[in-house]
């Protein structure tokens, strides 16, 4: 029988808390989260509480957050510590997001001191989440964690990384691998370059152009050094496309037949189409748009050949998107549809969401005449799987608004506002309600308060919601 799990933390952590919760599903853990497990129209604090009962491990993400922002937080570790000290269970795994430091010794809500002292002399996990992981630091302890429940994490990952590494080193010709010392030279020059790239050091791209080099002269013909390379200059502040094209050109022309390198050629070769586009350059985004089809077509037939490749569905879900998205920027919006649609599929398989792909979606499906009714039992069906996903409430919203559906629309549009309260989804909220007229003097009030402290960035918002309020 499987083990349950109730995983606590503040929503202002909830980007860590969805990263973990999505994994720990993935590797087929039964595990319950406020927003996604429970019934929305349940008792809230009766429902979590039954939930710890129940448990048989309590995850805590502890954090500043956990301890002084979140009284549900305190509640459910008062509740998790009663039950541990009553009979036992659960087991309470603690992962400490934030660096440990006076805020563990503080107890500014000092109803719970008892509590948080004995939290403190456990052992605890790091989870810091606020830094460039180059040591590993997540997935050490998403292993720790799975190692305690019994599962073996199945991981999503992102390329490149060093295991890729790793992995294309350990696969070279017998040769190479019974030189250890060149083995370690460039697995320690690649360790240097992330540290460089952690400390935003100005020798990084000298320091891969040596490491490629040394990779070139052990006699390897090895793709991932390359690859890194390319990747890193589309991810530089000051891109240099050209730059970055002539990288990838080099790699496909060495690796013609991976699936990769045609995909990252295409993907430089149709983003060099978008800025002549824009330049009303029409013959240069013609070609860049024809040698981005042709290399992201080839890079779709080569991944369907490969078997046992580890990073298959990651290419297969960034190559069908990237088809998607080139259709779509030339205006040919079926053919992009149905790519997008593809990768929708493989989305709602490797259980993770991708706001942008949706958004897409709907922009077509609505260009395209798809009746409004239909679009919003396709949004129905996303929530489903992605209950906690704002975006969805926020379309969904939108559609009912078309359909004349008010009281439909202005319950999506508080559901969105509650899991995320941008000012965004509270103009949503506050133009409907205010259409059914809906709001009263004390809640015009709230609403103007609130928008005192909105960011700079979301002033095109406050300045509408100014307008209705």
């Amino acid at each position: 029988m499987k083990k349950k799990v109730f995983l606590s933390y503040s929503w202002k952590d909830k980007q860590i808390a969805m990263r973990l919760y999505n994994d720990l599903v993935r590797s087929n853990v039964a595990i319950w989260r406020d927003q996604i497990d429970g019934n929305p129209l349940a008792d809230f604090e009766q429902e979590f509480l039954q939930a710890i009962d129940v448990c048989d491990y309590f995850i805590m993400l502890d954090s500043i957050n956990y301890r002084e922002k979140s009284n549900w937080c305190c509640e459910e570790i008062e509740r998790c510590i009663q039950n541990h000290n009553k009979k036992g269970t659960p087991d309470i795994i603690v992962c400490l997001l934030d660096e440990d430091g006076k805020w563990r010794c503080s107890f500014k809500n000092k109803r719970y001191k008892d509590v948080f002292l004995q939290i403190n002399k456990l052992k605890y996990q790091k989870l810091y989440h606020n830094v460039y992981d180059n040591e590993n630091v997540y997935d050490t302890a998403i292993n720790f964690i799975c190692g305690l429940l019994g599962v073996s994490y199945e991981r999503w990952d992102k390329i490149p990384s060093y295991q890729d590494f790793m992995d294309e080193l350990e696969n070279a010709e017998s040769s190479m691998k019974q030189d250890e010392t060149t083995t370690n030279i460039l697995l320690n020059e690649y360790k240097n370059i992330l540290l460089k790239i952690d400390k935003r050091y100005s020798s990084v791209k000298e320091s891969f152009k040596i490491w490629i080099n040394d990779c070139n002269e052990s006699g390897l013909h090895l793709f991932f050094p390359q690859w890194t390379y390319s990747v890193w200059l589309v991810n530089q502040e000051s891109f240099d496309a050209k730059e970055a094209f002539d990288s990838f050109l080099k790699l496909n022309t060495s690796f013609p037949n991976d699936p990769r390198s045609c995909r990252g050629l295409g993907n430089i070769a149709a983003l060099m189409g978008n800025f002549y586009f824009n330049d009303n350059d029409k013959k240069n985004a013609n070609y860049y748009y024809s040698i981005a089809e042709k290399l992201l077509l080839q890079a779709e037939t080569l991944i369907n050949l490969e078997s046992n490749y580890r990073h298959k569905q990651i290419c297969e879900f960034e190559i069908s998107t990237n088809i998607g998205q080139l259709y779509y920027n030339t205006g040919r919006y079926a053919e992009s549809l149905a790519y997008f649609e593809k990768s929708l599929v493989l989305m709602k398989k490797e259980r993770f969401f991708f706001e942008r792909l949706i958004q897409n979606i709907f922009v077509l499906k609505k260009f395209l005449s798809i009746p409004l009714s239909d679009i919003a039992s396709w949004l129905d069906e996303l929530l489903n799987d992605y209950q906690v996903e704002p975006i969805l409430y926020q379309l969904l919203g939108l559609c009912n608004c078309e359909l004349g559906l008010a009281k439909k629309a202005k319950k999506m549009f508080e559901l969105a506002y509650s899991i995320n309260p941008s000012m965004e989804n509270l103009f949503y909220l506050v133009n409907i309600k205010t259409s059914m007229g809906v709001m009263d003097s004390n809640e015009r009030k709230n609403i103007l308060e609130i928008i005192k402290n909105a960011d700079k960035s979301d002033k095109i918002w406050v300045d509408e919601i100014k307008k209705r309020v």
